[in-house]
């Protein structure tokens, strides 16, 4: 809720306005609304990887599915780590949200952790359904949980 709060006072302060129409003191505010967004985002989209893993752990306890978890929940938490820090410092202090000041290469970071979060993504959909194909159980039932699996992917 806080992510989505920050989000409508980034639009209300210029997001999806030409740079040009704003005024100076704008641009300022919706570039500290966009930062924090940035960070929160991230952290949000790996705290909720995070706890579907868990929920996957819980309703499929194999030790197949237990160690690929595991796995892939050190590797998301690493990334979300990570990325939050780059984004967190990826212009220089004291105004890290002035991408008018020295910045890292900021595309390199999105393009590097949009690339882990897609391929983080299909892994948490593909996961499940490797211990689940697997699984003695009627078709039906068997395939209902896996389709509540594979709609992840739209």
């Amino acid at each position: 809720m806080v992510q989505s709060g920050i989000l409508h006072s980034a639009v209300t302060h210029g997001l999806g306005q030409r740079k040009a129409n704003l005024p100076d003191h704008e641009i300022e505010l919706y570039n500290k609304f966009v930062y924090a967004y940035q960070i929160l985002f991230i952290i949000t989209i790996s705290l909720s990887k995070l706890s579907l893993l868990a929920f996957i752990i819980r309703l499929i306890p194999s030790p197949r599915n237990l160690l690929g978890s595991g796995i892939l929940m050190g590797i998301i938490a690493v990334w979300g780590i990570a990325t939050t820090f780059s984004i967190a410092f990826q212009c220089s202090l004291p105004r890290p949200w002035d991408t008018a000041s020295t910045c890292r290469d900021i595309e390199s970071i999105y393009y590097s952790a949009g690339i882990i979060d897609f391929l983080t993504d299909c892994a948490i959909t593909v996961l499940p359904l490797l211990t689940l194909w697997n699984v003695q159980m009627e078709r039906g039932p068997k395939n209902t949980v896996m389709a509540v699996f594979i709609v992840r992917i739209w």
